[in-house]
């Protein structure tokens, strides 16, 4: 009741008096809050690209792109936007979790950035993946391998990385999309494999849920 409030609200004051920052965190509540808002979200994107993103920070510019594919609303405009804007911007100020958020953001909603995917993948390999966390590891080659990106060093380095970590802290849908991304894409990782099975399995499948499961096992299959 309240975000229905809150969007009507906002919606009828054409969102007067919001700043960049504002704008993202609004959107970000509703996609994490699963609350429908498609003229809220319509007015955001369309107020972004009228300010041409001026005084969007890298990571205002990831929540939004974030917030618009977890939604599912289309926003090509916007997107195209945020790529050459980033682009031009060379990732500064980009931390690995905004990196990661934002190439899963274009691949979800299945929005072309061939030269942003390629700057992505350059700074993660140059950082050696360092401060990526789990999700951020499955959610970059899971992006790659659904955009259609090749790229054998950054899957390499992945691969290394999950197993220097032994898949700690790896939640079951993390080890299920980095495997599924690696066979999509069609990278051989072997020990990589083998490591997941021996995870899987130590754990009993606990918490795996019925997507993660039918991803793994297409996975290995492939």
């Amino acid at each position: 009741k309240l975000f229905e409030m809150v969007a009507k609200e906002v919606v009828q004051q054409e969102l007067r008096g919001f700043k960049p920052q504002g704008l993202s965190n609004m959107v970000w509540a509703f996609a994490t809050a699963g609350v429908q808002a498609e003229k809220l979200y319509e007015m955001v994107a369309n107020k972004a690209v009228q300010r041409e993103l001026r005084g969007f920070s890298p990571q205002g510019l990831s929540t939004t792109v974030w917030a618009f594919a977890t939604a599912g609303v289309p926003a090509d405009k916007l997107f195209e936007m945020v790529a050459k804007e980033v682009v031009q911007q060379e990732l500064r100020g980009f931390k690995p979790q905004g990196l990661s958020n934002m190439v899963w953001a274009f691949a979800t909603a299945g929005v072309h950035a061939d030269k942003l995917f390629e700057m992505v993948e350059n700074e993660a390999v140059q950082w050696q993946l360092r401060d990526f966390k789990p999700q951020g590891l499955s959610n970059m080659v899971w992006a790659f391998a659904t955009a259609g990106v090749h790229s054998n060093k950054l899957y390499e380095m992945v691969a290394k990385e999950v197993m220097q970590r032994e898949l700690r802290e790896f939640k079951p849908q993390e080890i299920s999309n980095t495997v599924w991304a690696f066979a999509t894409a069609g990278v051989h990782a072997e020990q990589l494999y083998e490591m997941v099975e021996k995870e899987a399995v130590q754990r009993q499948l606990r918490e795996f849920q019925p997507q993660n499961l039918s991803n793994m096992v297409w996975a290995f299959a492939t």
